[in-house]
């Protein structure tokens, strides 16, 4: 029971940290586009 928690606390934590990367990465990248 504990490692299933382990498991699935982790790949929560995983989900989670890869989305606000995409979303940090959206926003470097909008930042760097020269708007016109």
């Amino acid at each position: 029971m504990l490692i299933y928690y382990r498991i699935e606390s982790y790949v929560f934590v995983n989900v989670t940290v890869k989305s606000s990367l995409k979303l940090i990465y959206y926003r470097i990248e909008r930042i760097q586009t020269p708007r016109e």
